[in-house]
């Protein structure tokens, strides 16, 4: 592997792990949020929508941490692979 692809693969999941600690802040402020409405009148629709909305989006969140990780670890793999093959 040379130097510039070695380089270039570090800047790639770097990037992708950035990405993932950006999804892990964020569904920790959407659970924080949700315990926050639980706090208040929880029979009200509207707050019941709130959090079904937020509980969706921690859905989505998390869906979108797990493939961007195990991007990263097919990312790893491959980079062994050359390494090893070199």
């Amino acid at each position: 592997m040379t130097q510039l692809t070695s380089e270039t693969a570090q800047r790639s999941i770097e990037k992708k792990l950035n990405r993932q600690a950006a999804r892990t802040c964020s569904i920790q402020n959407n659970a924080q949020a949700i315990i926050e409405l639980t706090n208040g009148d929880i029979t009200d629709p509207q707050v019941l929508e709130k959090i079904y909305l937020i509980a969706c989006a921690i859905q989505y969140d998390a869906q979108d941490q797990q493939n961007g990780l195990n991007d990263v670890v097919n990312t790893v793999a491959n980079i062994q692979l050359r390494v090893s093959n070199a």
